[in-house]
C-alpha cells in the first residue's frame, strides 16, 4: 500500500470504465493492510448501542440482495471517489481521518450491491452488479444537484449524501492518505531558512511549493493554470513567460519539507481560498531541505 499526500483527482465526467473507479473508506485506523466485513458480536462490543442499531437496520436493507451472506456478519460499506459529497476532493483535504483507496474487479463487482444515499439518509437505486455499479452512477450524475448536504443547528453534517458500495468480501487498499495534520508539506524559498515562522505558506504539493519560490506574477506567463492538473486554483506545472515579460534572474531554490505539522486552510494573496493552499498555525524548526541549483533549469526555461 502507497501513503500519498493528496487526494486522487477523480473528475466523474470522464470517466469510460469500471476500471477507473477508485473505491474510498475512512476510518481512525492507520495502516489498514486489508479491509473486511465485521462481525455483528464485533460491532457491538466497539460501537455505542444506538449506532449498532443503525448499523442493524442499513444492512438489513440490503441483506435481501446477498442472501447468500452469513447473517452473523455485516458488510464493508465504501463510497466512490467523486460520488459523494463526504468523499469529495476538497473535503478530503480537510479530512481528520485516513482515507483508503482501493479497486474492484469486475468478477468483484457483481458481487457487490450499489445504491444511493439521499439527503435524508435514505437507500435509494438499489442494484446489484456490475449493470448496478453503472445504472448508479449514471443516476448520480444526472441528478447530483438535487443532492444536498443535511446539517445540524451547529453546521455539523448529519446526512451525507453519495454512492454506496456495499462489499461482501474483504479488500486490500492501494493507497492511504493521512489525515491532514499528518501530510508532508512544502515551503519554496529562495533564501535559506533554518526556521519557517508560523503563518508562512505551505502547500501539500511539492511541485508547486517549487512554483511558488519563482518571484512571477500571473500576467507574466501564457499559461497561468496547472497543465497537469484539473483541481482549480494550482499555480502552473510550467513557467512560460510572455515575450515582453521581464524574467527573474535565475537563483536556486530551497524547497523545505515539514511532517506531520498543524495547518490551517486559508485564502491565496490574490484573495482565493482553496482547501490546499495552507498556512503554518506555529513556528517550524525541524526542517528537511532540498536545494535546487537553477529554478530556469528545473523549469526548462532556456
Amino acid at each position: 500500500m502507497e501513503i500519498i499526500n493528496t487526494p486522487i483527482e477523480v473528475f466523474i465526467d470522464n470517466i469510460e470504465n469500471t476500471r477507473d473507479l477508485y473505491f474510498v473508506i475512512s476510518s481512525n485506523e492507520p495502516d489498514l493492510t486489508s479491509i473486511r466485513p465485521d462481525t455483528y458480536v464485533q460491532l457491538k462490543n466497539k460501537q455505542h448501542p444506538s449506532i449498532f442499531k443503525k448499523v442493524l437496520e442499513r444492512d438489513e436493507v440490503y441483506r435481501s440482495h446477498l442472501i447468500e451472506h452469513p447473517s452473523t456478519v455485516s458488510f464493508t460499506h465504501a463510497s466512490i471517489a467523486g460520488f459523494s459529497t463526504l468523499y469529495d476532493y476538497t473535503e478530503l483535504f480537510n479530512s481528520d481521518y485516513y482515507t483508503y483507496y482501493f479497486k474492484l474487479t469486475l468478477q468483484e463487482l457483481s458481487k457487490c450491491v450499489f445504491s444511493i444515499t439521499d439527503g435524508e439518509g435514505n437507500a435509494t437505486n438499489i442494484i446489484k452488479g456490475v449493470g448496478g455499479t453503472i445504472a448508479v452512477l449514471k443516476a448520480w450524475n444526472n441528478n447530483r444537484k438535487l443532492y444536498n448536504v443535511v446539517k445540524d443547528e451547529n453546521g455539523n453534517n448529519v446526512e451525507t449524501p453519495q454512492v454506496n458500495a456495499v462489499i461482501p468480501f474483504k479488500v486490500k487498499p492501494l493507497y492511504c492518505l493521512p489525515p491532514v495534520n499528518m501530510r508532508k508539506y512544502y515551503h519554496g524559498s529562495t533564501k535559506k531558512l533554518d526556521k519557517l515562522k508560523a503563518w508562512s505558506y505551505v502547500t501539500p504539493f511539492k511541485e508547486d511549493a517549487k512554483s511558488f519560490a519563482v518571484p512571477w506574477s500571473s500576467k507574466d506567463l501564457v499559461y497561468t493554470e496547472h497543465e497537469t492538473s484539473l483541481v482549480e486554483g494550482r499555480p502552473p506545472g510550467n513557467l512560460c513567460f510572455r515575450t515582453n515579460a521581464k524574467i527573474p534572474n535565475d537563483r536556486k531554490i530551497y524547497l523545505y519539507e515539514l511532517d506531520s505539522i498543524e495547518t490551517i486552510s486559508t485564502k491565496t494573496n490574490t484573495g482565493e481560498e482553496y482547501p490546499w493552499n495552507r498556512m503554518l498555525v506555529r513556528e517550524c524548526k525541524e526542517l528537511n531541505v532540498e536545494v535546487i541549483d537553477s529554478w530556469k533549469k528545473e523549469f526548462k526555461l532556456k
